[in-house]
């Protein structure tokens, strides 16, 4: 992470007058330098996407707050802060949340993890558990408790990823906890959309009946291309609207629709459908586009 650490410092960080973000004079080699001192948690080098500086599929483990501190000192010194461009602050502030968001999150919920292990529960365990939270909330959303259902998927979002991280931590991964995890989240999306279109139509929101089914069947399909994408040997996991992005626009059309109308509920609902649309539309072109280049190396 000292090597990372100090490429970082070298980096020359400028305000484009075209296009706000963080420029490299030279992107290629200093792609090469830091992929050859950073692994990546899905063994891929360090990805720089044209010039600008995209820190994913960085090994959690090995991102240091510390990296993050220099990526602001070179924004005050380029004048990318305090009185900077605000859209260079955003894209850079955006980067930098990709990198603390993951890291924070595996600092939190590892040691709740291993107490859980410690009370004798195992991965698959906490992976049903999970399940039960999300069946509480579909019971609160049968009853109408638009507020309550978006608060107990809240708690469900933050015990979701519990199981793998103990997985880890205990070094009991295995192909079947994987399956198990995908299985329930599919089963919950179901069971939470199906709640709130039978709290629906107890309530008399017809459009909010339709709205909810539709957006699980948008949602279904987007997790359908990727399997099947998978099982072609193409991993679409792109998209706009992926099942975090899904989840986060539910939780926000409960709230507001809980505190004002489900008139807001039912334009989240059909948000979600009409992204989740599009997501399947862009899956099914990657996996197209990487089927092609494979048919044309044979």
């Amino acid at each position: 992470m000292t090597m990372l650490a100090s490429k970082i410092d070298t980096l020359n960080v400028r305000a484009n007058t075209g296009r706000a973000g963080m420029r490299i004079p030279n992107p290629n080699a200093t792609q090469k330098a830091i992929a050859a001192s950073t692994p990546t948690s899905r063994g891929s080098p360090l990805r720089l996407r044209g010039s600008r500086i995209r820190l994913r599929d960085v090994d959690d483990a090995r991102v240091e707050r510390g990296a993050q501190c220099r990526i602001e000192d070179a924004m005050r010194v380029n004048g990318l802060g305090h009185g900077g461009r605000p859209e260079a602050v955003a894209e850079v502030a955006s980067t930098l949340s990709e990198v603390g968001g993951p890291h924070l999150q595996q600092r939190i919920g590892e040691p709740i993890a291993l107490v859980l292990g410690r009370l004798g529960l195992s991965p698959d365990a906490l992976t049903v558990a999970g399940f039960g939270i999300v069946l509480v909330a579909a019971l609160a959303a049968l009853a109408g408790a638009w507020i309550a259902t978006a608060a107990i998927l809240v708690l469900g979002t933050l015990f979701d990823g519990l199981d793998g991280t103990l997985a880890r931590a205990t070094g009991k991964t295995s192909a079947f906890g994987a399956f198990l995890d995908s299985t329930m989240d599919r089963a919950g999306e179901a069971v939470i959309y199906a709640g709130i279109a039978a709290g629906a139509a107890m309530n008399g929101k017809l459009e909010v009946i339709g709205l909810a089914t539709l957006a699980l069947g948008t949602g279904s399909l987007v997790s359908y291309v990727r399997a099947r994408g998978e099982g072609l040997g193409v991993s679409a996991d792109n998209g706009i609207a992926q099942r975090g992005e899904r989840a986060a626009l539910l939780i926000i059309g409960l709230i507001v629709g809980g505190a004002i109308n489900a008139t807001w509920l039912a334009g989240a609902l059909l948000l979600i459908s009409v992204l989740s649309a599009i997501t399947v539309v862009q899956r099914i072109r990657f996996i197209r586009t990487a089927l092609d280049r494979a048919e044309s190396r044979r």
